[in-house]
């Protein structure tokens, strides 16, 4: 049943509509994945390639720069609408509207003046593309992450009414958009530039679509109108510092990881790094289709007080996660010469050398998210997420004292540490917040998925 605009209907349906809208967006963004390297090295050499990568790297760091009101504003907003307070779950949603909104100009202006004053060419080492053109490259690719975090809000929007799948169906077609013009560009055009305007373009058209979508799906009246609450913000700040901390871990690992190994090593270093860590994502495909259709229920959970429920989907999902996992990674093993044939042309290897570290990252950080999530769902995860980052900055250092002497192998064993790290970290506490002894939940882990685990009523 609907109640102010949020579904009240059973937990089952709600996750199994989540999962499936979950599984379509998650095959679509392996295909991305997979065809994106690909498509690359056949319009652009490796080295162009390369420098590509290093510029998309910078501007996606700034993804955090919501300073994680979005997320802690879609969980608040999800428990106040579980509680049947709808007029206060809009409230929340118009207040993180407005600070998004004025983080996204703010950061935009200040990026454009680093840029403009900086060399930012020179300091990178980029041959392949022009000084000018890599400074209006990178402030485009700004552009584009400041217009997607208010999309971010849009969809926490769906969630906290509890039509996550609906917003996910959503989505998943105008991915289907973005993509098209991107190819569209590389195909018809070329440059680089050409490729970040038309990044750029979607995400204008990706944005606007949702919003118009979201008042109309949803009848909330005037929830686009943005709100400023000084009460909000002090209430939502530490759980917002926690959910900016994880963004900040992943350009750690992700991004932070592929501009070191850009400064220490090569561009064609950076391909193979890249590449590999794409093919390792496999491994965690499950986890984030179950963490993504878990999560409204979570916050659900929460608000009623659902202990049972929170026990028994933190142990499903790791049991499914880890298991499923470890098949991927088998399989990645045993196929990587046929992958990098068929995949990157013969352009660029697997080495096992380096999948095995990368792949013992990806279950660490599968299960880590799983664990993760159970914490954030209830916005207690500040101080986790806060020792995340250290850890995840941690490995970062290390890449540093491994990558002169090791090259990518050296960057993947920093990542399997820093994974292994935060693994220990967020199992004991969602263990102990979900009631359950460590060696208990470990145990259980090791046990084929969804035997012994019954989800409550």
């Amino acid at each position: 049943m609907t109640v102010g605009g949020f579904d009240r209907g059973g937990v089952g349906p709600r996750i199994a509509a989540a999962l499936g809208a979950n599984i379509a967006g998650r095959v679509l963004a392996i295909g991305i994945q997979i065809a994106t390297p690909a498509l690359f090295l056949w319009c652009w050499s490796v080295e162009l390639y390369g420098e590509w990568l290093v510029l998309t790297a910078l501007p996606a760091a700034l993804a955090a720069s919501d300073l994680g009101f979005c997320a802690a504003a879609s969980n608040d907003l999800t428990i106040r609408a579980a509680k049947g307070d709808a007029a206060g779950a809009v409230a929340v949603f118009q207040s993180g509207l407005g600070l998004v909104l004025t983080a996204s100009a703010l950061v935009t202006v200040l990026v454009v003046g680093v840029v403009a004053g900086c060399d930012v060419s020179a300091m990178l080492g980029l041959n392949s593309i022009g000084a000018s053109e890599v400074r209006v490259i990178l402030v485009v690719l700004t552009l584009q992450i400041a217009l997607g975090l208010p999309g971010e809000l849009l969809l926490g929007g769906f969630r906290g009414a509890n039509r996550f799948a609906e917003g996910l169906v959503i989505a998943n077609a105008l991915t289907v958009l973005d993509i098209v013009g991107t190819v569209g560009a590389l195909f018809c055009v070329g440059t680089p530039l050409a490729v970040a305007i038309a990044a750029l373009a979607a995400q204008g058209v990706r944005l606007g679509i949702m919003a118009v979508l979201m008042r109309r799906r949803l009848g909330w009246p005037g929830v686009l109108r943005p709100r400023f609450s000084l009460a909000d913000y002090r209430r939502l700040l530490p759980p917002a510092l926690g959910f900016a901390s994880v963004p900040l871990a992943r350009a750690a690992g992700n991004q932070g990881m592929v501009i070191l190994l850009g400064l220490l090593a090569d561009p064609v270093l950076v391909v193979a790094f890249t590449t590999s860590r794409t093919a390792v994502r496999l491994v965690s495909t499950v986890a984030g289709l179950v963490v993504n259709s878990i999560s409204s229920e979570l916050s659900v959970a929460w608000a009623g007080e659902g202990r049972a429920l929170l026990r028994a989907l933190l142990i499903g999902a790791g049991q499914v996660t880890l298991w499923s996992g470890l098949a991927a990674a088998l399989l990645l093993v045993f196929g990587r010469d046929v992958l990098a044939r068929l995949w990157l042309h013969g352009a660029v290897v697997l080495p096992l050398a380096l999948l095995l570290p990368l792949i013992a990252a990806e279950l660490a950080n599968a299960l880590g998210r799983v664990a993760f999530i159970v914490i954030a769902a209830a916005n207690r995860h500040a101080r986790t997420a806060f020792g995340t980052c250290l850890l995840s900055f941690g490995g970062l250092g290390l890449a540093a004292l491994l990558i002169p002497g090791a090259g990518a192998v050296g960057a993947g064993l920093a990542v399997a540490s820093a994974e292994a790290a935060i693994l220990v970290l967020t199992l004991r506490t969602a263990g102990r917040l979900a009631g359950i002894p460590p060696g208990f939940l470990l145990t259980r882990l090791l046990v084929p998925p969804f035997w012994g685990v019954r989800l409550p009523s």
